[in-house]
């Protein structure tokens, strides 16, 4: 058996499978978040940990002791890029700022300044803002002097976790890449970045693949998650990551839609597509020598919710009404910007929600499905961006709880014109951070063909009539919104 950890921005998820890739038990435990008043958004790592305890405790009692005696090793995932500053005796020093605050854009334009876009995009392969770590740790570190440490770490969520695990200060490519220092050519920091902003390489967690190194969890806290074996740990990756190969989408030509409170696309690539004139980004992937071409919507269930919650309904009636209209939603375009930060491959962090093409004979059945129509139009803006750098797609795998959702999931696989793949796995990242665990024990290979549980995943194909309508719709959609014309 094999444990997978995976700290998701409002809860931790936790889920053992077998060798098979069959899940044996899985739970959830919720933690709050803080500094919404100061228009903040912080979390506190202790509670991470009281919440890992918790759900520990509870996977055990619905399990049984047995199962749980024969866990070998433990995968971890996270969110990213949330940041924890840890004192050399490993206290945290403050709260941990979570990767949706904005209060380091300043800073993020002030390193940008200082490196150059297009030198810094070249040597990290990411468009940097002040959602990544090294503008968070400079913003703390000029406002907040009187209580930061001489000596200490700068660790992403999962580091800390990984940490209080093992007390080893170790991060792995992918959420290293969250940072802002990681070189994605080197597979090292970048000692030139480093150096220019003033941070010191011995603040940074070492480097290690995801499923290497020989880990294991500490005596006292194996004690308080139950175990009574050693146990192997693996840093695994950032929860985007695990959640793609949790999908199963390894091969290349792969694109997986990670969808939650927001949409992560990622395209799987055998080689470093790494452009000057790229839209999107490029991460590392699971498995050493792969890439990941990724672009984010930040705000898509969340989006789903607020406007649920306006209309007074749960967001399953929300897609009820949504399936009432008709196709194009009456001319109805939804622009789905509601949280600020990059949207999608656009790069604009001004752009705000819209709800455009209003008449007189539309009603709340318009909106909704205008809403989930702009989800998808902003999946395919995405995808398009892929296959400008000669990506070919051969499928689409789709996560997290609209994969669920029928109507849902023929709408984006009409829009797409893609095979589209339902995941039969709820929560993707933690499956993926079991797989690693397994893996890096020698248990499984990467060949996902063999595990049982992907084989229940629910094949959508697309509709040519439908896709045909959708791609004129799409090319309005584009062409009325930001930009002013049709882009791909």
């Amino acid at each position: 058996m094999f444990l997978g950890i995976d700290l998701g921005t409002s809860g931790i998820k936790l889920i053992i499978i077998d060798e098979k890739g069959e899940i044996a038990g899985e739970t959830r435990e919720s933690y709050p978040s803080y500094g919404a008043l100061e228009n903040h958004w912080e979390q506190k790592p202790e509670d991470w940990i009281d919440a890992l305890l918790k759900a520990a405790k509870a996977l055990r009692s619905k399990t049984s002791e047995k199962i749980w005696g024969e866990i070998l090793s433990i995968g971890l995932s996270a969110q990213m890029p949330t940041m924890v500053i840890l004192g050399e005796g490993g206290q945290t020093i403050g709260n941990a700022i979570v990767w949706c605050d904005n209060r380091a854009e300043g800073m993020g334009k002030k390193l940008i300044d200082l490196w150059g876009e297009s030198r810094h995009f070249m040597k990290s392969g990411v468009r940097l803002d002040g959602r990544y770590i090294a503008p968070m740790y400079l913003w703390v570190r000029e406002n907040m002097p009187a209580v930061f440490p001489e000596k200490h770490f700068v660790l992403s969520a999962k580091d800390y976790i990984f940490y209080k695990l093992c007390k080893e200060i170790v991060t792995d490519p992918s959420t290293a890449s969250g940072y802002g220092l990681y070189n994605i050519n080197s597979g090292a920091w970048d000692e030139e970045l480093c150096k220019e902003a003033d941070i010191s390489l011995g603040v940074l967690p070492i480097i290690a693949d995801s499923t290497s190194g020989e880990f294991y969890l500490k005596k006292d806290i194996g004690e308080l998650l139950g175990f009574k074996n050693r146990i192997r740990v693996v840093q695994g990756t950032a929860d985007s990551v695990a959640g793609v190969l949790g999908t199963g989408a390894v091969n290349e030509g792969d694109v997986c839609a990670i969808c939650g409170t927001s949409t992560t696309i990622i395209g799987v690539s055998p080689e470093n597509r790494l452009r000057a004139e790229n839209k999107f980004f490029i991460t590392p992937l699971s498995r050493t020598g792969t890439f990941g071409m990724e672009a984010d919507i930040l705000s898509t269930g969340n989006t789903g919710k607020w406007l649920a919650e306006k209309f007074g309904v749960t967001v399953e009636e929300l897609s009820e009404l949504a399936a009432k209209a008709s196709l194009g939603s009456d001319g109805v375009r939804f622009y789905p910007y509601l949280a600020g930060g990059e949207q999608s491959v656009l790069w604009d962090g001004s752009l705000t929600g819209k709800i455009a093409g209003l008449n007189i004979r539309n009603g709340r059945e318009h909106i909704a499905r205008a809403y989930y129509e702009g989800i998808c139009y902003e999946i395919k803006r995405c995808i398009d961006a892929f296959r400008n750098e000669n990506f070919n797609v051969k499928k689409v795998y789709v996560s997290g709880p609209v994969s669920k959702d029928k109507f849902y999931m023929q709408l984006v696989t009409d829009i797409l014109g893609y095979r589209c793949v339902a995941s039969c796995v709820d929560n993707a990242s933690a499956y993926g951070a079991a797989m690693m665990a397994a893996i890096g024990v020698g248990s499984m290979d990467w060949d996902f063909t063999k595990h049982e549980s992907l084989k229940r995943d629910k094949l959508y194909l697309p509709r040519p009539k439908i896709n045909e309508a959708y791609e004129e719709l799409y090319k309005k959609y584009i062409s009325l919104g930001p930009g002013g014309r049709f882009v791909f």
